[in-house]
């Protein structure tokens, strides 16, 4: 059976099946969790790392999150009036206010000079899971050629 563990509030936790549509999830997770239905919510892994459900709402859970995985329920608050269209992420399982880590990786700084992009954009390639999920390679490793195939000495092979 395919489930993810969520974990929210003063430690709790609730389990889901990410085989559903990820607005179908969210919706769940909105309910079980007891979260306000008009805000926007995501998840992310236990290193900071979110899976930009919301910004996929056709697209299957399965394909973003990992099996038997656990996962720590986060706020999306988008600030419109800024330039860059910011997205930041408010964990919603108490005590992670204090994981300046966890924080750091959840909502990186913005590189000077240059606009933050939006993790989870149709440009985002920066995740491995993202490379393989749309059929290229991380470009942290070389192109893998194809080898030759192997062939077998003495059989069917004519002299």
């Amino acid at each position: 059976m395919v489930f993810i563990t969520v974990r929210f509030g003063d430690d709790q936790s609730a389990l889901f099946n990410p085989n559903c549509r990820n607005v179908n999830l969210l919706r769940d997770i909105k309910r079980k969790c007891d979260c306000n239905i008009e805000e926007t919510f995501d998840l992310s892994d236990e290193n900071g790392e979110v899976a930009n459900l919301w910004s996929h709402p056709e697209d299957y859970g399965r394909n973003y999150l990992t099996e038997r995985g656990n996962f720590i329920l986060v706020r999306v608050e988008r600030n419109e009036a800024s330039e860059d269209d910011r997205v930041t992420y408010t964990p919603m399982l108490y005590g992670m206010e204090n994981q300046t880590e966890f924080l750091d990786r959840l909502n990186p700084k913005p590189v000077k000079g240059g606009k933050q992009r939006r993790r989870g954009g149709a440009d985002d390639s920066s995740s491995p899971k993202n490379d393989r999920r749309r059929g290229r390679q991380s470009s942290s490793q070389p192109p893998k050629k194809n080898p030759t195939p192997p062939t077998r000495s003495g059989v069917g092979v004519r002299k």
